[in-house]
């Protein structure tokens, strides 16, 4: 049975393994990124962690990237990256590393690997029309229909955290205003928390050192009520957003990914809840809003598969 070559690039760590045909995962790891060194720094980061896995070029059905940033899936180059991958614009990662070990190359963005990750081996596994949104500092997203991921035309689709929810509402980092991930990102979620905490001096939420959404699911869980009602509002909001793609893209599962899915089915039955209230019942027949299952460990399995079935479609 051959081995992909599997590697997960994000701004902070890169995460790296071989899994099998079957979806068998071996011999991970993970390294800092070191983005400061641009481009040719993670280059060479990324052709070391394949010497170091490339046993036997026999047995190697090829190589699978997931990275941060907008790919170009047929070129295989970066559309476009932000400042936590410096350099990284432009670069033709399928074109370079094919032509330095001879192996097939496929190069996904994070989120579509991910979602193809639960989509073979994870929380949509056998479901063939799914959506993925991630909450996180921003919101992303990716498609699958007819069990294919959906790129769109120019290799974009899955940009859920620019859908516009409120005319002039807040500024966005696109530029733009009333973006989704202005009010249903965990960032979003923090900052809710902390306007709030200014008139309320009586939550259990002063006494925490750092505010993030580990904390304020914490506080909440405590009885806490700022927490609650200010958890209440996100989840109409992430809501909000999820029955427009509902009724747009009809799926018959979302997953919901980043750190939020450490909270398990509670969380995620929340917003099926809120989510079912907001849509017409001939779209919620069959419909299943759940945790993403596998963790940081779904951009490599992705990032395989992806390559495998390319490598399939010949």
């Amino acid at each position: 049975m051959k081995e992909i070559i599997a590697i997960d690039i994000g701004g902070t760590n890169i995460k790296y393994g071989t899994i099998l045909e079957d979806g068998t995962l071996k011999n991970t790891g993970t390294v800092p990124t070191e983005a400061h060194r641009g481009r040719t720094g993670l280059l060479d980061k990324i052709e070391e962690i394949i010497i170091d896995k490339l046993k036997d070029k026999d047995y190697t059905m090829g190589i699978g990237i997931s990275t941060a940033g907008q790919v170009n899936s047929y070129t295989g180059s970066i559309t476009f990256a932000t400042d936590a991958l410096p350099g990284w614009t432009g670069t033709p990662v399928k074109t370079i590393l094919e032509e330095r070990f001879k192996l097939p190359v496929k190069v996904n963005n994070d989120v579509n690997s991910a979602i193809l990750g639960e989509y073979w081996m994870g929380a949509a596994k056998g479901r063939d029309d799914v959506l993925m949104i991630t909450l996180g500092t921003g919101v992303g997203g990716s498609i699958i229909r007819d069990g294919k991921l959906y790129y769109g035309s120019n290799y974009l689709a899955g940009e859920f955290g620019h859908m516009k929810l409120y005319p002039n509402g807040r500024p966005c980092v696109c530029g733009l205003n009333g973006c989704y991930e202005q009010y249903a990102s965990t960032s979003a979620l923090v900052r809710m928390v902390n306007e709030e905490l200014e008139d309320d001096k009586s939550s259990i939420l002063h006494s925490y050192s750092h505010i993030d959404g580990r904390a304020i699911f914490e506080a909440e869980k405590e009885g806490d009520a700022l927490a609650k009602s200010v958890m209440n509002r996100w989840i109409f909001y992430i809501s909000w957003g999820l029955a427009s793609l509902i009724h747009s893209l009809n799926p018959s599962i979302i997953v919901v990914g980043g750190g939020v899915s450490a909270q398990g089915r509670p969380f995620t039955d929340r917003i099926k809840e809120k989510t079912l209230d907001m849509i017409m019942p001939s779209f919620a027949k069959g419909l299943d809003i759940v945790p993403a299952s596998l963790g940081n460990d779904a951009g490599i399995i992705g990032a395989a598969y992806s390559l495998k079935i390319s490598v399939e479609a010949g």
